[in-house]
C-alpha cells in the first residue's frame, strides 16, 4: 500500500487517509478511514476511473468549512493532468474522477484547506461555509513546482505561485502542502 500523502482528521473525529495499491496493483485511489482514532480502520470505495492511471498518489482536504464531510481529492495521472474527485460522507465513497483543470504532471499532488475569515488574503467569500484550498504540483513536468488555489472548495484552481522554476535543471517532486494556522502561512516542502 501507498501512503504518500498526510491524513485529514474531519471536524467530528474521522481520520481519512488517502492511499493506493501502488502501481503493481492498479486498483485506483481509495481512503482509509477511522472513527476510533486509528484502533480500527476500513478501506472506502476506489475512486471510479482512477485505476486506469497507473499510481494515483491521492491528496484530500475538507471542503466544508470545518462543518461537514465533504471532501475533494487531488489524483496524479499519466494521461490527463491531474484528477479530482468528491466526497460527501467523509470518504467512504467517491465521485467518478474528472479533470482537475490543472496541467500537472505524472508526479504526486498535495492538498490543504486553510479556514479563514471573510477578510483574510486567500479568500474572496463572505463566509467560510466552503473551504479556501491549495494544491501543491509539478507544472507540466517534474522539473518546476507551482501552487494553485481554489476558493470555491476545488471548483476552479488558479495558478497562484512558482515554488521552484527549474533552472537548475534537477527534478523536482512529491510536494507536501501545509498551512500553518498559527503564522497562517503556506508552507510547501517537496524533493
Amino acid at each position: 500500500m501507498w501512503v504518500v500523502n498526510r491524513m485529514v482528521v474531519l471536524p467530528g473525529g474521522r481520520w481519512v487517509l488517502p492511499c493506493d495499491l501502488g502501481c503493481e496493483y492498479p486498483t485506483g485511489a481509495f481512503a482509509l478511514i477511522s472513527d476510533d482514532a486509528g484502533v480500527t480502520w476500513t478501506a472506502g470505495n476506489s475512486v471510479p476511473g482512477t485505476s486506469i492511471h497507473g499510481c494515483p498518489e491521492p491528496g484530500v482536504a475538507a471542503t466544508g468549512g470545518g462543518n461537514s464531510n465533504d471532501l475533494v481529492a487531488v489524483i496524479r495521472s499519466t494521461a490527463v493532468g491531474l484528477l479530482q474527485s468528491r466526497s460527501t460522507d467523509g470518504g467512504k465513497t467517491w465521485s467518478a474522477a474528472v479533470s482537475a483543470g490543472v496541467d500537472g504532471a505524472s508526479s504526486k499532488p498535495s492538498v490543504t484547506a486553510i479556514e479563514e475569515p471573510a477578510s483574510d488574503k486567500f479568500s474572496n467569500r463572505s463566509s467560510t461555509s466552503t473551504s479556501t484550498l491549495v494544491l501543491a504540483y509539478n507544472i507540466v513536468s517534474r522539473l518546476r513546482m507551482g501552487l494553485a488555489v481554489s476558493r470555491d472548495g476545488g471548483a476552479s484552481w488558479t495558478p497562484w505561485a512558482v515554488v521552484d522554476n527549474g533552472t537548475g535543471l534537477v527534478a523536482t517532486f512529491y510536494p507536501t502542502v501545509l498551512f500553518d494556522s498559527s503564522t497562517r502561512q503556506v508552507v510547501t516542502v517537496y524533493v
